[in-house]
């Protein structure tokens, strides 16, 4: 049997103890209180009153003192709360109250894009609340004038960026490069599936989800000849089919051995009896944004269902896996590991890395040479080295010394790929 007690009292007594101190305004105390609560005990409502706290404290103050005035508070407490909304967000992305934390949380960091879509879920979800209205409108006022003033900003220093930029056009190009000038016209598709025990879909469900999650609307919806479900989400166009033979299980066992994360993916693709396969494209200079979109209709469907396994980028990942990077999604961060499949494997104490998916995008793969250091490490570098990439902030070039921002740097070479047809970006981790 559950033990529904801390600290001698009950867990209700203790939660209402806490909500009288919130109303006292005691929040230094709300807080030295729930942090002292063991891991075990810290359920959505202790979870939601520690972000509250957390977030009071630095717009209002114990007894009334005011909003803190240090910026560097205001950001810790802020990140705090969030990172604490965060790890009950299943729980609580359908609830109003977690969706007005979030609101107010992203407003005090200024990030006013992720605050408006969580003071639009706030207001949805309790439509006759004066103050979502009200704040959702104040968010909307200063995301306005944010713009406005970063769109002036750009235009002073436009005319340094097109020198810039003429100067980079101007220098020699070479076969490592990517090629990107010539592949830009050219269309991406980009596919994913839903492993599923039994035959099923909702199509009505789906894009209602589509427009709540992610504010898609669904638009043009038809059936054609073989069945299959188009539709248009933001100009791009969807084709959704349900089968029982999607794919075959030499391509599930080849997909589930990819997944070196994933021990048990074999024996659960197993259990698939029905797909739910999806299909997009976009030009290549939209890949990012295609990609993303299918993404998100991966993740509503798991949302939806009892979902086995998604099948995306050749390799089979834990449902629970692709809901807990998707979800970076919607705090507008990139989910790399769902963009870019990094593989990995291990021979005789070396480990050696790859990236699988960067031609998507228009770039070469990279392949990290064989070394005894550790697989973690190398794993982390990787992935942010992919993140730099996919966000435009790296483009890589052969004979140069490349790497995220706050990790080492290594030289970069260009030559036949290991694992991978046509060539390759290497670098050797020490």
């Amino acid at each position: 049997m559950e033990d529904r007690t801390v600290f001698g009292e009950s867990m209700d007594v203790f939660c209402e103890t806490v909500e009288r101190w919130n109303e006292e305004e005691e929040y230094s105390l709300c807080i030295k209180t729930l942090e002292a609560l063991p891991e075990e005990k810290r359920d959505y409502r202790v979870v939601y009153l520690l972000a509250r706290a957390y977030q009071n404290l630095v717009m209002y103050g114990d007894h009334g003192s005011g909003t803190s005035e240090d910026t560097e508070e205001i950001e810790t407490c802020m990140k705090k709360a969030l990172e604490l909304l965060d790890s009950v967000w299943e729980e609580g992305i359908d609830r109003a109250d977690w969706n007005e934390l979030a609101a107010y949380s992203y407003l005090c960091l200024e990030e006013y894009r992720l605050s408006v879509r969580h003071a639009k879920r706030w207001l949805k979800l309790d439509p006759d609340n004066k103050e979502a209205e009200s704040v959702l409108e104040v968010i909307e006022e200063r995301w306005r004038a944010a713009l406005e003033e970063e769109e002036e900003s750009e235009g002073e220093s436009e005319e340094e960026a097109n020198e810039s930029e003429e100067e980079e056009e101007n220098e020699d190009e070479e076969e490592y490069e990517n090629e990107q000038e010539n592949d830009e016209e050219k269309d991406e598709y980009f596919g994913g599936t839903i492993l599923l025990p039994r035959n099923e879909i909702d199509i009505e469900k789906f894009i209602k989800l589509m427009e709540q999650f992610w504010e898609q609307k669904a638009k043009n919806l038809r059936i054609d000849e073989n069945g299959n479900f188009i539709v248009e989400f933001n100009g791009r166009l969807v084709l959704l089919s349900l089968s029982t033979d999607r794919c075959t299980p030499e391509q599930l066992q080849e997909a589930a051995e990819h997944n070196f994360m994933w021990p048990e993916a074999a024996e659960e693709a197993r259990r698939c009896r029905a797909f739910i396969a999806i299909l997009t494209s976009g030009s290549r200079e939209e890949a990012y944004e295609t990609k993303a979109l299918l993404l998100k209709m991966l993740f509503v469907f798991c949302r939806m269902y009892d979902v086995i396994a998604v099948h995306l980028n050749s390799v089979l990942y834990e449902p629970d896996y692709f809901i807990r990077h998707a979800n970076d999604l919607f705090r507008g961060m990139t989910p790399v590991p769902l963009m870019v499949w990094i593989g990995m494997h291990t021979y005789e104490g070396e480990c050696f890395l790859f990236t699988a998916g960067l031609d998507k995008f228009g770039m070469s793969e990279i392949e990290m040479l064989p070394t005894r250091s550790d697989p973690d490490e190398v794993y982390q570098f990787l992935t942010e080295l992919t993140r730099e990439i996919l966000e435009g902030r790296l483009v890589m070039r052969a004979e140069q010394v490349a790497g995220p921002p706050d990790g080492p740097k290594f030289m970069v070479s260009y030559s036949d790929g290991i694992v991978h047809d046509g060539k390759t970006f290497k670098m050797k981790y020490w």
